[in-house]
């Protein structure tokens, strides 16, 4: 079995007030932080395959935080995550068994996001099916908010944004461990309560005010870089000025990319090192 480990620090804060800092930007305290080390490789026992670096990241007690995990295989093997703490307070859980799904942004590039089929059956099943129907190919993000929200899944509202598919409502459902506290995160648009059909948005940086309000799915494993630049093009009353097309959304099994779930009671505090390994079946 080839493996590759990565070893990355973390500290973790007790959660206050709802943050709307950036995910990966450290949070005040009364009192010095912890003293974290920098990410170096902990062990490497072949060239293959291959764990991107991860970053030093701020756990808030009490809001599990959700991190992507990019890995690559030079025998294109699918790739199989874990980890471990140092900390006996800080848990960690690699989710398995999880589909995914692709965006294709025209002019923009390709993001795609882990589904959390495990903790949001809902949504997960009426994105899959709308997905595996084509329902929103050639649909667009009509809502472009820079540091809050891209929106997207309504190719039939007249106007955009006020429709939805012929599937209908379901029901919101919330998990605990799924919050809205970082960038990435996929989540339903509703107008009311239990209103979901097939509108959805991606958060830039943490919006806690939205947990238990909308039903979150999924989380962005790959394309930061497009969701920024969509993130960042011009709009008038959040209406982009230039259609932000989507051309594909599809649903796949990703081989390479996968997601690392950390959580600490509430009012822990302290500091931890995770060792992340991949590996691959050889």
């Amino acid at each position: 079995m080839k493996t590759l480990a990565w070893l990355k620090s973390l500290s973790s804060n007790r959660a206050s007030a709802p943050s709307s800092s950036r995910n990966r930007r450290r949070s005040s305290k009364a009192t010095p932080p912890a003293t974290t080390e920098p990410l170096e490789i902990r062990s490497l026992l072949t060239a293959t395959p291959i764990l991107a670096p991860l970053a030093d990241v701020t756990l808030l007690s009490g809001s599990p935080l959700h991190i992507p995990l990019n890995g690559s295989d030079a025998d294109d093997q699918a790739l199989t995550f874990s980890a471990s703490s140092d900390n006996n307070d800080i848990t960690t859980y690699v989710p398995e068994g999880n589909r995914s799904i692709e965006i294709d942004v025209q002019d923009f590039g390709v993001m795609t996001f882990e589904l959390y089929e495990d903790k949001a059956p809902r949504a997960t099943e009426q994105i899959i099916e709308l997905a595996q129907s084509n329902f929103y190919d050639g649909s667009i993000f009509h809502r472009v908010i820079d540091n809050f929200v891209l929106q997207g899944g309504d190719p039939n509202g007249d106007p955009v944004g006020t429709g939805g598919s012929s599937l209908g409502d379901f029901d919101d459902q919330f998990h605990p461990d799924l919050q809205h506290n970082t960038t990435g995160i996929l989540s339903m648009a509703k107008s009311l309560d239990d209103s979901n059909d097939s509108q959805f948005f991606i958060t830039e940086g943490p919006q806690r005010h939205l947990d238990s309000q909308h039903t979150v799915f999924g989380l962005l494993t790959s394309g930061e870089s497009v969701r920024e630049a969509i993130s960042e093009t011009p709009v008038t009353s959040s209406v982009p000025d230039t259609p932000v097309l989507i051309t594909s959304f599809s649903v796949f099994t990703d081989i390479e990319n996968g997601v690392l779930m950390l959580s600490a009671p509430e009012g822990v505090t302290g500091s931890a090192t995770i060792t992340v390994t991949v590996s691959d079946p050889d």
